[in-house]
């Protein structure tokens, strides 16, 4: 089922881009979700075509409006790179992935957008990132590439002002 699924969405992602360089991609990876919405598609196919859409509050507002399921899944399997670099948008995600279990992989965003991120934002990501981590199974590089940015993150609270010297040290203590 896993490798069907890939397949899907590689043919889906295919035509997508043949539809974006005919100036056609948007309006037709939204048809194709409606069509897959009116038709009773399965999750896992309306999953596969928003899974290919380029990311955006128009796509986001439309996950809302699926089955709680599909919105579930689509917000637990979203790569935190294909974030756009908006703070909006890193609102929004900040908000999805933490209700998702999946401040661990918000990281990426703190670190590279640390401006975006409220100081208060930042350490509850911190804080809630420990529990994510130790809830999954990760890979060695995952866990490198977390620890870079969980550096960066720490340095940024230790720049700014509104955060004490002891609410960083309890922060550096999670993570001993």
């Amino acid at each position: 089922d896993g490798k069907l699924n890939s397949v899907a969405r590689g043919i889906i992602g295919k035509t997508l881009d043949k539809e974006k360089d005919a100036g056609r991609g948007e309006a037709w990876a939204y048809q194709l979700l409606d069509r897959a919405v009116a038709e009773g598609w399965p999750g896992r196919a309306q999953l596969a075509i928003l899974s290919i859409m380029d990311t955006s509050r128009r796509l986001w507002d439309r996950v809302e409006q699926c089955p709680p399921c599909v919105a579930d899944e689509y917000w637990k399997f979203l790569n935190p790179y294909r974030i756009p670099n908006t703070a909006e948008a890193i609102d929004v995600a900040i908000e999805k992935f933490m209700k998702h279990g999946r401040a661990a992989d918000l990281m990426t965003l703190v670190s590279q957008h640390p401006q975006t991120v409220s100081s208060a934002g930042i350490v509850e990501i911190l804080r809630e990132a420990v529990r994510s981590l130790q809830a999954h199974q990760q890979d060695n590089n995952y866990l490198v590439m977390f620890q870079h940015h969980l550096e960066l993150s720490l340095a940024t609270l230790e720049k700014r002002d509104d955060v004490d010297e002891a609410r960083i040290a309890e922060l550096e203590w999670l993570y001993l």
